[in-house]
């Protein structure tokens, strides 16, 4: 399967308050009653892939029967993302899955569409297998090869326009490909397959085609609307063109001959001998201009269209080949891109100096991070030897307040050990003696001594965190530097030994005296255009003046306009376009009787087996689709076993089998084909038995091995079919405050 749904998130449509599914299985069932909601969850995907051509009335391919609004009426915002994942062969040495993520959001009047892309490459590289055992056992097991992955992501992002024309650049259909061939609803397939106006184009977009008879559709509906409107506008134009010339004063002359002086222009002879002059002028600067830059010479002055034609448009060529030419644009480009990774690296250069200078500093002032260690593991050795010692004192002088406490308690004169019962004379003077020398000044001093090495652990252990600290900071500045020193290397195209500061210093110089160079060029073409159009100008006021001094010498005749020259030159083009269009007329029903013929031949076997599946073996050999040609267009029906039209006797169970098979046919031929396919299906089994229903559930079951198809149908024998084989989503009831929902 090339393709897969991932999940849904919906937020405030139709009936829906939000409501997030994981469609991320080759059937995924929606099953509920009627006003559950289960065709406003398909409903919210079709808005979310074409937004307002399925809000007409009879735009949606779920449902075309009433008109709906897609926002929640208690809510002015609405919101549908759709993720799904298109993945390429698993065969192939590199595995290429996209996730792409679709989301078309409405805050009122405003409506934004967007898909955002995410290619994940994975690069298996697979270990060759060891010749024989190892370690010298002939009789080990060689270890499996283990292959090498190596992945990337690269993501892209696309809005409004962009983004449709992404999914359509991904394979994904058209809108009245989704209506006809991606969806269907309870009742849709009996009108479009019984319908006269329908039927053949129902059939030929189901099956794939009808992409000569788009074409044709074009080529006769657009082009001849244009020409037309052109012919018009010409026309009316040569009217104005009489008018005005008819109505004008006979000053007129007069007014153009004075602008012409005023603008330098000597006018000592007719208008149309100076016009003349101005021609050759404009032709010899044709050629001093265009010759470098490679242009095609100038048509002679004495043919006049031509000329004309080509004296409005050498302006723009000329720029575009002197941009062209000195291709600034690709130079700047680079020269931003180095001046960028320049500058990323002397800041990192510089960081890594502060860093390393901090560390030099620390070290200086403190020692080194190995001596300042090694002096904590003293003062901790010390630290516990006093620790020691202390609570040996604590000891014995509770061992002597005991004691002391003991003698206490006799009142014989002879007094001994607690501990032996041996007589000491003395005992308890000289306990009280011990008690009085050690009065506390041992375990003062050890205490105090405890205090001061813990402090100077803590300064210690605070200059090995410094140290630590400056140590990570000289790491990831040296990884920055690193970084862009490779990147400034590899857009320099340098050596591990090679200096890129001053490679790029180099560079940077050459390019701006390059960058300099055009620029000055450009300017020299720039001001010779500017006499160029100048005199295209003065041009065109002679003409003017030599038709207002014909005019006052006689009358004007119209057909010596040249608005009427043009006019008759768009019918002559005109008549030519008719022409062609009917041999292109021709070619594309030729190819689209090609095409259909060998299409055909493909999809019998498909729409065969898939009617099979849902009607019994013996009605499902009795149809079969042909094409029938006629003068002017081919048209697809389906016919029984005598050849005739089997539509208009077909029962629903038939029709619904049909479609379903057309359906099915068509989908699988697009996942065959490495095209985004998947099918969606609303109430599809409301005019079939159980014994239809259960052949659907196994054409659906046979078509999600090569596509993911999601249903929304009530509980009944296809959904018990389906059960154990999809994800099954139980709708709860409606609930006004709640929205739609799924059961836990």
């Amino acid at each position: 399967m090339t393709m897969r749904l991932l999940g849904l998130e919906v937020r405030d449509v139709r009936g829906i308050r939000e409501l997030a599914l994981d469609l991320d299985a080759d059937i995924v069932v929606l099953r509920g009653e009627n006003g559950e909601g289960k065709s406003s969850i398909l409903q919210a995907i079709e808005w979310c892939l074409y937004g307002e051509r399925m809000e007409k009335k009879t735009g949606s391919g779920i449902t075309a029967r009433v008109a709906f609004e897609i926002t929640r009426r208690s809510s002015s915002t609405a919101s549908v993302e759709l993720r799904f994942a298109l993945r390429q062969s698993r065969d192939a040495p590199d595995v290429t899955r996209r996730i792409v993520t679709v989301r078309r959001r409405r805050d009122g009047a405003n409506e934004s569409f967007e898909c955002r892309e995410e290619v994940h490459t994975t690069h298996i590289e697979r270990t060759p297998k060891p010749d024989g055992p190892r370690q010298g056992n002939l009789f080990a097991t060689p270890e499996p090869a283990t292959p090498k992955r190596t992945s990337t992501v690269d993501a892209s992002e696309f809005v409004d326009a962009d983004a449709e024309a992404r999914l359509c650049e991904l394979g994904f259909p058209a809108w009245e490909e989704w209506r006809r061939a991606f969806c269907q609803h309870q009742e849709d397939p009996r009108h479009a397959i019984l319908d006269s106006n329908d039927r053949s184009a129902a059939l030929a977009s189901l099956l794939g085609l009808d992409a000569w008879t788009r074409l044709r559709d074009r080529i006769e509906s657009l082009a001849p609307r244009r020409y037309l409107t052109q012919l018009d506008s010409v026309e009316a134009k040569v009217g104005e063109d009489f008018e005005r010339l008819m109505s004008s004063k006979d000053d007129a002359a007069a007014a153009l001959r004075k602008s012409l002086v005023d603008r330098g222009v000597v006018v000592d002879r007719a208008a149309s001998q100076v016009a003349d002059d101005v021609r050759a002028r404009l032709h010899r600067l044709g050629l001093d201009i265009g010759g470098p830059l490679g242009l095609p010479p100038a048509p002679k002055v004495t043919e006049r269209e031509a000329f004309r034609t080509w004296m409005r448009s050498f302006a723009s060529s000329a720029l575009r080949a002197a941009a062209d030419s000195t291709a600034n644009s690709d130079r700047i480009e680079r020269r931003d891109t180095l001046t960028r990774d320049l500058r990323s690296l002397r800041a990192s250069s510089a960081r890594l100096e502060r860093a390393v200078t901090r560390q030099t500093e620390h070290a200086r002032r403190h020692d080194d991070a190995a001596r300042i260690a090694a002096r904590c593991e003293e003062i901790r050795a010390e630290l516990a030897e006093r620790e020691v010692a202390l609570r040996r004192e604590n000891a014995r002088v509770a061992l002597l307040h005991d004691a002391r406490a003991f003698l206490r308690e006799r009142t014989s004169e002879s007094l001994g050990c607690p501990l032996c019962e041996h007589d000491a004379p003395d005992l308890a003077l000289r306990i009280e003696r011990e008690l009085a020398r050690s009065s506390g000044s041992a375990t003062e001093e050890l205490q105090q001594s405890i205090g001061r090495l813990g402090s100077e652990l803590e300064a210690c252990e605070a200059l090995l965190a410094e140290n630590r600290t400056l140590s990570l900071e000289v790491e990831a500045a040296k990884q920055d530097d690193d970084v862009a020193r490779s990147r400034l290397s590899l857009l320099l195209e340098l050596g591990p030994e090679d200096d890129p500061f001053g490679a790029a210093e180099a560079e940077l110089r050459e390019m701006d005296a390059e960058i300099t160079g055009s620029r000055g060029r450009m300017d020299a073409i720039e001001e010779q255009l500017a006499g160029f159009r100048l005199e295209v100008d003065a041009l065109a006021d002679l003409e003017r003046l030599a038709l207002a001094e014909q005019r006052n010498t006689s009358r004007i005749d119209p057909d010596g306009l040249a608005s009427r020259a043009a006019f008759e030159q768009a019918l002559d083009a005109a008549s030519e376009f008719a022409t062609d269009l009917d041999v292109l007329a021709r070619f594309a029903r030729d190819e689209q009787a090609t095409a259909s013929a060998l299409r055909l031949r493909e999809v019998e076997e498909d729409f065969g087996r898939f009617t099979a599946l849902v009607l019994p073996e013996a009605k499902s050999r009795q149809h079969r689709i042909v094409q029938k040609g006629t003068a002017q267009q081919l048209r697809y029906d389906i016919v029984d076993e005598a050849d005739k039209s089997a539509l208009a006797i077909a029962n629903q169970a038939t029709l619904s089998a049909i479609s379903f098979a057309l359906l099915f046919a068509r989908a699988e031929s697009r996942a065959a084909s490495g095209v985004p396919a998947f099918v969606v299906l609303d109430d599809p089994a409301q005019s079939l038995d159980a014994k239809h229903a259960e052949g659907l559930a196994m054409a659906i079951r046979e078509l999600s091995e090569r596509c993911p198809i999601l249903v929304a149908s009530a509980s009944g024998p296809l959904v018990d079919a389906l059960t154990g084989h999809a994800r099954v989503y139980q709708l709860a009831p409606f609930d006004k405050n709640l929205g739609v929902a799924v059961r836990p």
